[in-house]
């Protein structure tokens, strides 16, 4: 069974981690490397083990809150993350932050800020 430490010593996952963390730094967002989740995953497994869960939904929850932003700099639910998206599709690798952000890569959450 995965763990929370078999995720947090994941190598994609790290990479990950750290390029949304830099994409977001770049947009001037408050930090969300490690230390973020790490939070989320603390937080997430405190909850539910409060709660009465038992072991195992605690230590999911934990993983769930430890990935839970991956991706996020490009979860741009109304529009495509690139033009190349409108003409192709969604690039087959989907490497959009790893191993460092692409070029076309559109990062604009203004519209869910203002």
């Amino acid at each position: 069974m995965i763990t929370i430490q078999d995720i947090k010593h994941n190598q994609a996952i790290k990479t990950y981690i750290e390029a949304g963390d830099s994409v977001l730094d770049a947009m001037a967002y408050t930090e969300h490397g490690y230390a973020h989740a790490g939070i989320a995953s603390s937080m997430a497994s405190h909850i539910l083990r409060c709660l009465g869960y038992d072991e195992r939904t605690c230590e999911l929850s934990a993983i769930a809150g430890y990935i839970h932003d991956i991706g996020g700099p490009t979860a741009n639910f109304r529009y495509p993350s690139c033009d190349k998206q409108l003409k192709s599709g969604v690039c087959a690798n989907r490497k959009c932050l790893a191993p460092k952000p692409c070029p076309n890569l559109k990062v604009d959450h203004s519209e869910y800020v203002e």
